[in-house]
């Protein structure tokens, strides 16, 4: 196994390789898909059932972990099919299955694997004896963690891409910065815009796909965003609970106040590594004028405390969206508190 293989290139490397060796079918090893982040895990389960699931020559079948045993899982790797070649399973939520490193020693050699199995596995880190025995058959692993703020734009391109939506960078960059790191949110407003859009020959421009999401006037987002800059957080509150009583977008007010965050996230942590703002706007992808804005906010704020504001960010999205009665102002309220605190 591979060091230090937890970014988005990693994961992107790994997932091209493991689609070839699954489309070999002579050559069979166990595939690990691991990391803290459900999109990429749940694509990578995507990907690996789309190799086999219209193949006539081969069963497909998803497992739960939890439902694993050391006889059953035995019977994954060992047994084949009376009229298929092979079998491809799938086990989501492996973790849950606690004996895996028993059943691993199992298997003697990689030879005795005589079916394509997906191992996904939720965890921030790999035990060292789960690593151990899957070195020793020889697996391939993707690594599939939540990617760094830096690699976003890229994703959100890759996103567009394989939704097959025409997009222009600037709309691409707007919907990175009104919908934030939840991929989840990314792609499913990627696939509204594709069946809004239809046939549409050419690429969506941000103001094109402005219309479709929940935008705030600029003048109010700048006002936001420099309240929250000079730590005026009460006035902050004031204009938000004002703009939401007018009928502003909450989501877009929530866009505002996630983009203040990750902006501060990426600039502090630039700058607490000691590099000079050209070097910083090119590693974030941020303008000039943004960080120059910035710089002095992100050297006073609690970065720890920021990061954890972004995550509450996202749980208020999952609220805002699928609630209906979700008290919109004082979500917002609760998030600038945060901030503030």
């Amino acid at each position: 196994m591979k060091k230090n293989t937890q970014s988005f290139t990693d994961y992107s490397k790994s997932l091209k390789e493991a689609n070839q060796f699954w489309h070999d079918e002579k050559n069979i090893k166990l595939t690990v898909a691991y990391g803290n982040s459900d999109f990429f895990l749940l694509k990578a389960i995507d990907a690996f059932r789309a190799t086999f699931i219209n193949n006539e020559d081969t069963h497909y079948s998803s497992v739960e972990g939890s439902s694993i045993s050391l006889e059953s899982f035995r019977e994954l790797w060992q047994n084949q099919g009376m009229f298929d070649p092979i079998s491809a399973y799938s086990i989501r939520r492996t973790e849950k299955f606690k004996a895996l490193a028993s059943a691993l020693k199992l298997i003697k050699s990689p030879n005795q694997v005589k079916n394509k199995i997906l191992l996904v596995i939720n965890t921030s880190k790999l035990q060292n004896n789960l690593i151990k025995e899957f070195d020793r058959l020889d697996s391939i692993y993707i690594p599939c963690f939540q990617p760094n703020l830096k690699d976003f734009p890229k994703i959100v391109k890759i996103l567009c891409e394989n939704n097959k939506l025409l997009t222009t960078p600037d709309g691409q960059a707007l919907l990175y910065h009104c919908i934030g790191d939840d991929l989840f949110g990314l792609e499913n407003e990627i696939l509204k815009l594709k069946l809004i859009s239809g046939d549409h020959k050419q690429p969506l421009t941000a103001k094109e796909i402005a219309q479709y999401l929940g935008i705030i006037r600029e003048d109010h987002a700048f006002k936001l965003t420099n309240l929250l800059l000079e730590q005026k957080y009460a006035e902050a509150q004031i204009l938000a609970s004002n703009l939401i009583a007018k009928g502003e977008s909450t989501i877009a007010i929530l866009g505002v106040i996630s983009r203040h965050i990750r902006n501060t996230l990426q600039i502090g942590a630039h700058l607490r590594y000691g590099m000079q703002q050209a070097s910083s706007s090119q590693i974030s992808k941020l303008p000039k004028f943004v960080i120059s804005s910035y710089q002095q906010y992100a050297k006073k704020i609690d970065l720890k405390k920021m990061a954890r504001a972004l995550s509450l960010c996202q749980k208020a999205d999952v609220r805002l969206k699928t609630s209906k009665y979700s008290h919109d102002e004082l979500i917002i309220g609760e998030l600038i508190s945060a901030i503030s605190l």
